[in-house]
């Protein structure tokens, strides 16, 4: 092939199998304007092919893994956003407490050490929980889950029933025997425990653990109480006798239970048996409960002081009246007897 001046020669030889001399080579010309013109300008050699070798992608296949790289990085970054959105909004952003009554909400709190700021998923609710159960002013406590980010607690709290005396103190009991509290004075006007001694214990421990049979008793005496709706108007409960158990009442009347067998059945008696004497305008005396389903009502023994009578005889002339005579002529009444 000869170039001249924008037009290629191409020459052709044309062998023989002979192997004589070819005869003289046919010469002709290509114009290479027709051929741009033709081809649009494009060129006329096919762009070389390299030779990838060791398994090697052709550059076409390396685009498309550059693009899914690329799919791949931006699907990471929105799963990641979606997972951070995610634990933000699990974030605690209030704690609600329900049933306190004495106890402050952040005295709640502080028992059961939760937090405003701390995951949800996080937070441990069962050692929170047995921190509340282990304050000696919580009787049951319950932590649950309001997602997003809430959290409530509900508790119920003990209440002192009864103030147990001691030397100089006074150990406060609820209904299960937990000693709530120790104070030096009974300010509260809760019911006076005689004959059950308060030393030894703590608070939070219960007195009926010691099995004690005075402990033991009184909670029988106390729940027995609580369940009639008695409980307000009892004043103190005396112990000290063990065979002779008594109380007062806030009415002014003593209460003798006797020895502490069959305790609910004799305290069911209490009720109609207070009523009865209440209706009919007696004041204070003893109601006695000790033989069971026998009550009885005692009036309180009047003093009658002795007369100074005139010397005399039988006739009454400055002699002491007959027993069985009255002045005026009417007859003596009789004492007043107790009433069933």
């Amino acid at each position: 092939m000869v170039r001249n001046k924008g037009k290629t020669r191409v020459v052709k030889n044309e062998g023989r199998m002979d192997g004589k001399k070819p005869p003289r080579s046919h010469v002709s010309y290509v114009d290479i304007e027709q051929v741009k013109q033709r081809y649009g300008g494009r060129s006329t050699r096919e762009p070389r092919k390299e030779l990838h070798v060791f398994g090697e992608e052709e550059p076409q296949n390396v685009k498309k893994k550059e693009h899914r790289g690329v799919y791949l990085l931006l699907l990471g970054l929105v799963l990641a956003g979606i997972a951070i959105g995610f634990y933000f909004a699990l974030v605690i952003d209030r704690i609600e407490v329900v049933g306190n009554e004495k106890l402050e909400r952040g005295e709640v709190l502080t028992i059961s050490g939760l937090n405003i700021g701390e995951h949800m998923l996080f937070a441990n609710l069962g050692e929170a929980r047995s921190r509340l159960l282990s304050s000696p002013y919580i009787r049951s406590a319950y932590i649950k889950r309001a997602y997003p980010d809430k959290l409530i607690i509900t508790i119920e709290e003990r209440k002192p029933v009864a103030a147990i005396v001691g030397v100089g103190s006074y150990a406060l009991i609820d209904l299960e025997g937990s000693v709530m509290e120790i104070e030096q004075t009974n300010d509260n006007g809760l019911v006076a425990v005689y004959g059950v001694s308060s030393g030894g214990y703590a608070v939070g421990q219960k007195i009926g653990d010691y099995a004690e049979f005075n402990s033991e008793t009184l909670l029988e005496i106390i729940t027995v109480l609580s369940n009639q709706g008695m409980l307000d108007i009892i004043e103190s409960i005396d112990m000290s006798q063990p065979l002779k158990i008594g109380m007062t009442t806030t009415y002014g009347y003593t209460v003798n239970i006797g020895q502490p067998e069959n305790l609910t059945g004799k305290l069911e008696n209490l009720p109609p048996v207070l009523s009865k004497v209440l209706s009919m305008g007696l004041e204070g005396g003893t109601i006695d409960l000790g033989v069971l389903g026998d009550p009885v009502y005692s009036p309180p023994e009047v003093y009658q002081p002795e007369t100074e009578g005139q010397e005399g005889g039988d006739d009454g002339e400055g002699g002491e009246m007959a027993p069985d005579k009255a002045e005026d002529g009417e007859a003596k009444q009789p004492e007043p007897s107790p009433v069933p």
